[in-house]
């Protein structure tokens, strides 16, 4: 039921594991965050957003996207250790 057909569940996945393996170990972890940001917010934005046309219950996918993005965001900025590519 993803965009993109059964492939970009496994994209995503991975991206998503990666980001975790880069926080865990602390090595470029601002530059994973901000792009795992990205991506929920992408998530939020094409693909949740048009459905809202067809179910309104959406909204909580979006909020949940939005929010899972800050704290993405909020760990960037004042947990992540390694400033290398995003000072």
């Amino acid at each position: 039921m993803a965009p993109g057909g059964e492939i970009m569940v496994y994209i995503t996945g991975v991206a998503h594991l990666a980001a975790a393996v880069s926080i865990f170990m602390g090595k470029m972890d601002k530059l994973a965050t901000v792009l795992l940001a990205v991506m929920l917010l992408i998530f939020a934005l094409a693909v949740h957003f048009p459905a809202m046309s067809e179910n309104p219950m959406e909204m909580g996918n979006i909020l949940k996207n939005v929010a899972l993005a800050g704290g993405a965001l909020m760990y960037a900025n004042y947990a992540a250790q390694d400033n290398a590519v995003i000072g």
